[in-house]
């Protein structure tokens, strides 16, 4: 039976949206016995419920040392135990998950110096986050190099091929699964005050949550009967937000939503997201909202704009500034009587661009190229 080797080379977080797609599909080749998966993560990982389930289904973890491995970037090193561990299985493919573009970039000269085919998959690209000098023309040779290089965005493509200064050969983009209903889509909130949810990790440089709150703490938002819900639990601006929140005297305005284990929950009290991102890839937040028939207020910043149409499926804010983003609340502002109706467009929208296991599509797109039927 051919093995597959997937790498969580994500520096950011223990767990998170860019997780999802490779951890759900290793359980699904796992479980179903088309190969014989191994998942090699960060300490930080071990014990996680996701992790657990893998084990489970039959996948073999293998762990390697959190603080070794944030430096493995820099170094341009695998760390010494994991790599042997990999190589020693012999592997006919190994599925490399970054947070961005570049995180896994040991791991890919790793594979290519052995002659291991791989495949690079991508979570975020920024414009903001340009690669070092030295590590561009090794960037530009892993990609190169990769059986496959898998990417969120069409812009997160696009900005790669500019940053390595090359097209990618066999670049495709891919959807990452979502914890909402495929088929059902929640009634709408009866209330009269407009209400909106931030669904996003608590971190300030991606996420960008201090512009929305001096937009919010401007007067003529004070005035206007809309409530924010902060949803999130974790990230590196948990009590900074929450600072953020007092100072600006933002308490009657804000709720923060911390332990919110089911996401239906949000989108059965909430009329729409509001994201105001500095960086993304492409966010599950919007694509959960959408398929619950919300519409989306975001930036236009990594894949956004590619599944939201401004003034149909709700607005986008050309830039994260507060200028910007206000300008696109008050469109929404003036919209609140349609929101039902862009919801609902919303819903039949992102339906025809999101299949409904894209854990088990990833997975077969993986056999394929394993069987060498994807070029």
């Amino acid at each position: 039976m051919a093995s597959i080797v997937f790498i969580a080379a994500n520096q950011g977080v223990p767990w998170g949206a860019s997780e999802f797609l490779w951890s759900r599909a290793a359980h699904t080749l796992a479980a179903s016995g088309d190969a014989e998966v191994t998942a090699c993560v960060k300490s930080w990982s071990l014990g996680l419920t996701p992790i657990e389930e893998l084990r489970s289904a039959g996948c073999r973890i293998i762990g390697r040392p959190t603080e070794e491995d944030e430096r493995a970037f820099e170094m341009c090193e695998v760390p010494p135990a994991p790599a042997d561990d990999v190589l020693q299985l012999r592997p006919d493919l190994v599925v490399i998950s970054h947070g961005d573009n570049r995180e896994g970039l040991p791991w890919m000269e790793l594979c290519a110096a052995y002659g291991i085919r791989y495949v690079s998959l991508a979570h975020r690209a920024s414009e903001w986050d340009w690669p070092p000098p030295f590590a561009i023309p090794r960037l530009r040779s892993a990609y190169l190099a990769a059986s496959a290089a898998h990417f969120v965005s069409e812009h997160n493509r696009r900005l790669t091929e500019q940053m390595i200064c090359a097209r990618i050969p066999r670049a495709a983009i891919v959807r990452n699964p979502y914890n909402v209903p495929y088929s059902d889509i929640p009634d709408w909130p009866d209330q009269t005050v407009a209400r909106m949810a931030c669904v996003a990790r608590l971190d300030l440089e991606s996420k960008a949550h201090d512009i929305l709150f001096a937009v919010l703490a401007s007067p003529k938002w004070r005035n206007r009967d809309i409530r924010i819900d902060i949803v999130g639990r974790e990230g590196p601006h948990v009590q900074l937000l929450r600072e953020l929140s007092q100072f600006l005297d933002l308490g009657h305005q804000l709720t923060f939503r911390d332990s919110v284990d089911d996401i239906t929950e949000v989108w059965a009290e909430c009329h729409a997201l509001v994201l105001p991102s500095r960086r993304e890839g492409m966010p599950v937040a919007i694509v959960e909202a959408m398929l619950s028939g919300r519409p989306c207020l975001v930036t236009n910043v990594g894949g956004c704009a590619e599944i939201v149409e401004h003034g149909r499926s709700g607005w986008i804010a050309d830039y994260p500034t507060l200028d910007a983003l206000d300008r696109a609340l008050d469109l929404a502002w003036e919209a609140r009587d349609e929101w039902a109706a862009m919801g609902r467009y919303a819903a039949s929208a992102i339906r025809s661009l999101v299949p409904a296991d894209p854990a088990r599509e990833y997975a077969d797109l993986l056999l394929r190229i394993l069987h060498g039927h994807e070029s």
